[in-house]
């Protein structure tokens, strides 16, 4: 999880990755030169979850590289992501993991809703269908909503 000045946002995101339904996850998470206490927030979360958040530094490499940071620490055989300014719903890892697994899919991807002040828009892709679709990747829709502060 890339995090730069998310302070307001990063302590909801963390908790919806901690109380997921699917209980076999790592969160590394990578501050990327927060000024807003956004660090003081994810030190004491690592602190309190130890062995279940890893917090790495970064010095302004921006959401890219910070996430390539974190995957080159992960340990997992599967791998979400997930900014510091969103949250998933509780069974979000638990219904990807299960399309994955279920359907041997090389991806599985989660689309929600995004809702900002004054902007609301549907999801740009269609709600799954019962039709097979004869393609080596699945689609899973987990579907939530997601505040942006913009």
């Amino acid at each position: 999880m890339p995090c730069f000045n998310a302070a307001p946002y990063v302590n909801e995101a963390v908790s919806s990755v901690l109380g997921q339904t699917y209980g076999n996850v790592e969160l590394v998470v990578v501050d990327d030169g927060s000024t807003d206490g956004s660090d003081t927030i994810l030190i004491r979360l690592a602190e309190a979850h130890p062995g279940r958040i890893r917090l790495l530094h970064s010095n302004r490499l921006g959401p890219y590289p910070a996430r390539n940071l974190a995957l080159r620490q992960t340990h997992g055989e599967f791998i979400a992501f997930l900014d510091a300014d969103d949250w998933w719903l509780p069974e979000t890892l638990e219904k990807l993991h299960a399309a994955l697994v279920e359907d041997d899919a090389d991806l599985a991807i989660a689309a929600g809703r995004t809702s900002a002040r004054g902007w609301n828009r549907r999801p740009m892709c269609r709600p799954p269908t019962k039709r097979r679709i004869p393609l080596p990747i699945s689609c899973a829709a987990a579907h939530g909503r997601s505040t942006l502060p913009w």
